[in-house]
């Protein structure tokens, strides 16, 4: 029975080895050469991929088939030391490890026209054996290097023409497109003729889009502008002018402000056909008496409209180009003070609560009008205090009444005062004990509340 079984696996093993069936079903741990030794060919890059295997999944043949692309891929050596353009980017890690990503992904990208050589697998796993001929790789890459040559030249001349014709907007936004066509070859030297003369276009597109971002002139209508607090700056004094360095205004240009001290909404603008854009600043909120608005090209904006890679737009904007500072003067606004303090229904000796507001508003530098129709704010104050109870030879009152601000006639805070007590030997003392507990309060709770009114107003 034995050597019938042996004879039955002999004619298995020979039908399947005649029909082309794999090895190591009949011959176990008999791996093939290249499995167990790393395959070398001076004509061909060579990858081998392997993956587990998994119960009830196929999973590892596509698996195996990546991995055996990416060993390919890591064949196929890439170098960014040797572009001088690379020397621009040299400090700044993040952006070369970008260029380097993208210089790698071609590589692995443009794997093409490899064929599979083999492949083995037992019980364990399954091994894939790839190979592509470094011949037609190195004839695709100059074709498609060619072609990406050929675009970036189309995009380098038109820049010319622009620049030619004092469009700059156009020209950088050009050049910007002509470094994006070869980006994945920034690794080389990237030569062309351009009117009977050899040039390294990366080179030269960089410098071309340096040297015209520094040549624009950038200028305000004023140097330095004041505003009180709690109101705005309107546009025709945040007005910013871009010219050529032969004073032709430059039309259509991104520019931008930031303010030192938060956010603004509307902060980017292009140019009008005067070369100029105007801001405006919504409110100053700032309790400081000096704040600085930057204006500035934007270049990040000028580059979305060229629709290049990230890391591109990131290179480009780290061109240094000219800004200018305003500086804003924060003035405090000021305030009348209008007071009807009353004890008791009859007219308080001490306006307590109006000068506690007073010193309060003269400390954090306000001004205190005495002419209500020029004041900025006007500070309404109605209050009586009102007998409660007596008992021991102790007086007790309470403090009611309303505190409004306004501004233009407009209400923007209004505080009611409601039983604050007071308590002494009489009914009088008794009222002022409880404007001094109001004015206390106003002074550790409510003065905030209306400083806060005045800048958010």
């Amino acid at each position: 029975m034995k050597n019938f079984n042996r004879f039955t696996s002999l004619i298995l093993c020979s039908v399947l080895l005649l029909g082309g069936g794999t090895l190591h079903a009949c011959a176990k741990n008999k791996a093939p050469e290249w499995v167990v030794n790393r395959v070398s060919d001076a004509n061909y890059y060579i990858g081998i991929g392997y993956a587990p295997k998994v119960k009830r999944s196929t999973a590892h043949y596509d698996l195996a088939a990546q991995n055996a692309l990416n060993d390919l891929a890591s064949e196929i050596s890439v170098s960014i030391s040797a572009s001088t353009l690379m020397i621009t980017i040299e400090d700044d890690k993040q952006l070369k490890d970008d260029f380097t990503s993208i210089i790698k992904a071609r590589a692995q990208k443009d794997i093409e026209g490899y064929e599979k050589v083999a492949s083995y697998e037992d019980r364990k796993g399954y091994w894939v054996y790839y190979r592509l001929s470094k011949s037609q790789y190195a004839a695709t890459q100059a074709r498609k290097r060619r072609l990406a040559v050929e675009s970036a030249k189309v995009f380098y001349l038109a820049a010319q023409e622009a620049e030619q014709k004092m469009d700059y907007k156009t020209a950088i936004i050009d050049y910007a497109k002509s470094l994006d066509a070869v980006k994945a070859y920034l690794n080389e030297q990237i030569l062309m003729t351009v009117d009977s003369t050899e040039i390294n276009l990366t080179q030269v597109a960089y410098s071309r889009s340096y040297e015209l971002l520094n040549s624009l002139q950038l200028t305000t209508v004023r140097n330095e502008v004041t505003c009180k607090m709690g109101e705005s700056i309107p546009e025709s004094d945040l007005v910013c002018s871009l010219q050529t360095s032969k004073g032709k205004p430059i039309a259509n240009f991104p520019v931008m402000i930031t303010y030192s001290e938060r956010s603004v909404q509307n902060a980017n603008k292009f140019t009008d056909d005067q070369g100029k854009a105007g801001f405006v600043l919504p409110t100053v909120r700032s309790r400081k008496s000096v704040e600085t608005i930057r204006f500035a090209l934007d270049i990040n904006k000028l580059l979305l409209e060229s629709a290049v890679d990230f890391a591109v737009r990131r290179w480009l904007v780290q061109i240094p180009v000219q800004d200018v500072t305003m500086q804003v003067s924060v003035v405090k606004p000021s305030v009348f003070i209008e007071s009807i303090e009353q004890n008791l229904s009859q007219a308080s000796s001490r306006l307590v609560l109006a000068s506690m507001f007073e010193h309060l508003f003269l400390n954090a530098g306000y001004f205190i009008s005495t002419n209500r129709q020029k004041a900025d704010y006007i500070l309404k104050i109605a209050t009586n205090t009102t007998a409660k109870s007596q008992s021991n030879g102790l007086y007790s009152t309470a403090l009611n009444g309303q505190i409004q601000l306004y501004y233009k006639d407009r209400v923007v805070y209004d505080r009611f005062l409601n039983n604050i007590s007071g308590t002494q030997l009489d009914y009088v003392k008794a009222g002022l004990s409880a404007y001094e507990e109001g004015a206390r309060q106003i002074e550790i709770r409510y003065f905030r509340e209306f400083e806060a009114a005045i800048v958010k107003q």
